[in-house]
């Protein structure tokens, strides 16, 4: 008989997330037709085009959109503005756009929120850095995998989520706030199937996070990684939720830039304006704000309010067996890297046992446009 020494079982709710919202709150002025990040203070939006402007930032009258202050960083350059972040005392902007790989000139502009409010004109400090991991500079347009265009607060560091061109993964760096210049290590990697373009803390629950992005057919999705998780750098060590954003007035095509939790269970989003090829058909994509009603971070962060379970034997040595209310439309096994090893859709089982011991990533497609990935230990 086998004896089940530290057998532990994965929970995670799947109920009420497709209870997802989204409506069209407003067209962005042309001024910010790249909008990228995006901030919600004092009862204002904030945000920035992410190439060919000027080094400032916009003021919005969250209830119109209409642009009510320009804040100009004085000793800043404007390459490739990405993200905005912010604590209790200053302001993170992250000149981080690296679409081509060959950068040696990444930085963060660092604001003090005193003269943010009080300035129309600012000086920022500056923080260096470069990815320890990085070996090669060679050009190699949207084909690397250290770009990156979403950036968040995280105690007294700052974390930068890469879009990775290559692989379709995402790797999170370490930055230190202070000042300087640093080579930076991964502290978490996870495999998104798409392009993450912004974070957030909820507002609500500063420990429960929100990543945005689009995958390879344009079709934009939301991402959440719940606060029940261990703790430490490595945030996706419990895995994420992942819910597509086609089936409202996004729609596929959008290229979804920037992202804010302004409320509890409430979300801007932005989209930049872009020309897609829909369906063979040129459209354009007009840059708007949309107000978002998720309701994640009050299920997911909340063990007692889960209404739906999913749940699997980890560590699993052979049959890999899935039991779950909802429907399920594949479950997927990855390599570290990002190599799918192993696919089913016709059960909730699948046979691991020709799988070498170690760490993978269990994707799971479900009813309503829901992913779901854990990470799956092979004995």
């Amino acid at each position: 008989m086998r004896i089940l020494i530290g057998l532990y079982f994965v929970f995670f709710s799947i109920s009420l997330l497709s209870q997802v919202t989204v409506v069209e709150k407003y067209t962005l002025d042309q001024q910010i037709e790249e909008t990228s990040g995006l901030l919600f203070y004092n009862n204002k939006i904030i945000t920035h085009n992410d190439s060919g402007d000027n080094p400032q930032l916009y003021e919005l009258n969250a209830s119109t959109g209409v642009i009510e202050r320009t804040i100009v960083i004085s000793n800043a350059t404007h390459v490739d503005w990405e993200d905005i972040a912010m604590d209790d005392t200053h302001l993170y902007i992250g000149d981080i756009g690296n679409n081509n790989g060959d950068r040696t000139d990444l930085k963060i502009y660092k604001v003090a929120l005193s003269d943010f409010t009080s300035q129309n004109t600012v000086t920022a400090e500056i923080i260096n850095f470069s990815y320890a991991d990085q070996q090669s500079f060679t050009s190699l347009p949207n084909a690397t995998n250290f770009d990156a265009e979403a950036l968040m607060d995280f105690g007294d560091s700052l974390l930068v989520f890469t879009k990775n061109w290559q692989d379709f993964q995402t790797k999170v760096y370490k930055i230190p706030k202070a000042p300087g210049t640093y080579s930076v290590s991964k502290v978490s990697t996870t495999n998104v199937s798409g392009l993450i373009t912004g974070a957030s803390k909820a507002e609500s629950n500063n420990d429960f996070l929100f990543l945005c992005g689009y995958d390879a057919s344009a079709t934009p999705f939301l991402i959440a990684i719940s606060d029940n998780r261990a703790a430490g750098d490595d945030i996706f060590n419990n895995g994420f939720t992942k819910v597509s954003l086609q089936d409202n007035p996004l729609g596929i095509g959008s290229q979804v830039e920037g992202i804010v939790s302004y409320a509890k269970n409430k979300i801007y989003l932005t989209r930049e304006k872009v020309e897609q090829n829909v369906n063979g058909t040129p459209v354009v994509f007009e840059p708007k704000l949309y107000d978002v009603t998720e309701p994640y971070s009050s299920i997911l962060s909340t063990t007692e309010s889960l209404q739906d379970l999913v749940y699997f034997e980890n560590p699993v040595r052979e049959l890999l067996d899935i039991k779950t209310t909802r429907s399920i439309n594949s479950i997927k096994v990855y390599s570290i890297e990002g190599k799918e090893l192993l696919s089913s859709s016709s059960s909730n089982q699948l046979n691991v046992s020709g799988l070498s011991k170690g760490v993978y990533f269990l994707v799971l497609s479900m009813e309503n446009n829901l992913v779901i990935q854990k990470k799956l230990l092979k004995e």
